[in-house]
This record gives structure tokens, C-alpha cells and sequence, in this order.
């Protein structure tokens, strides 16, 4: 098991906004419907990843969701306690579940708890900076 830690973890001064490039904002926001009908035209697939998901992660887990539009998958995810990082700041304004906390950098995720699981479903191709958003994760990984 993986466990991130607040206490490990040494304040980076990267927010959420920086680890999408412009275009890729700029992409997302344009096409936003287009993506919302593709998922609902292939939701089918994304059953398939959330029932993954839950066969993965154990109901008295502590999971962080980080992704963009990803919040319908956090949503459904059974946990003690899920926190989503959507990265898509129109999504997230959008995102509305009480069940699931949602933060606005990597640092508001780790202030108050710790996870079990970190899920990254549809992610790294958006990012701009891969390396760099992997490397700020790892830095608050530790065994248990």
C-alpha cells in the first residue's frame, strides 16, 4: 500500500493552473460539449474503469481523484473518503457531489489527510509539465 503524506510532503509552488498549458485550457473549454457527448455516447467505457477502480480500492480507503472532467468517476467511487483535483477549472466549477471533497492544488489535497490510493484516470495527456507534476506526487509517496 502507498500512503501520501502532508507531513512529508514540502510546499510546492505549483498550483493546479500550471500543469495545463494554455491551449490545452483553451482546447477543453472550446470543445467542452463535444466532450461531454462523447462521453455519453461511450460511457460504457467508462463503466468499465470505474468498476476497475472498485474492485482496486478497498470501501474504507482514502483516495485522491486527479484529473480533467473526472469528477462523475470520483463520484462514483465507494470510499471513506474521496478528494478530487479536477484540473479543468470550468469542470470543476461545474462539479457539485457533497461526498467528495474537492481541492484546488496538490497542497490543499495533502493539508489534511492522507490517501491510500492516488488515481490518475485520463490524466497525463493533458498535462504540460508530466515529469514535474509525477515528480511533486512522488516527493509525498511513502511504502507502508
Amino acid at each position: 500500500m502507498i500512503t501520501m503524506s502532508s507531513t512529508s510532503h514540502t510546499a510546492h509552488s505549483e498550483t493546479q493552473k500550471s500543469w495545463l498549458a494554455n491551449d490545452t485550457r483553451a482546447f477543453l473549454q472550446q470543445n467542452a460539449a463535444t466532450r461531454a457527448a462523447f462521453k455519453g455516447r461511450f460511457a460504457y467505457y467508462r463503466s468499465d474503469t470505474v468498476a476497475f477502480f472498485q474492485n482496486l480500492i478497498q470501501p474504507d480507503s482514502r483516495v485522491l481523484v486527479v484529473g480533467v472532467g473526472v469528477g462523475e468517476l470520483a463520484s462514483q467511487l465507494r470510499a471513506a473518503e474521496v478528494v478530487l483535483l479536477e484540473l479543468d477549472e470550468a469542470a470543476a466549477g461545474r462539479f457539485s457531489d457533497p461526498k467528495v471533497r474537492l481541492v484546488s492544488d496538490l497542497r490543499d489535497a495533502f493539508k489534511t489527510t492522507s490517501f491510500d490510493y492516488v488515481i490518475l484516470p485520463y490524466t497525463l495527456q493533458y498535462l504540460e509539465n508530466i515529469q514535474g507534476f509525477l515528480e511533486t506526487l512522488s516527493s509525498c509517496l511513502h511504502a507502508q
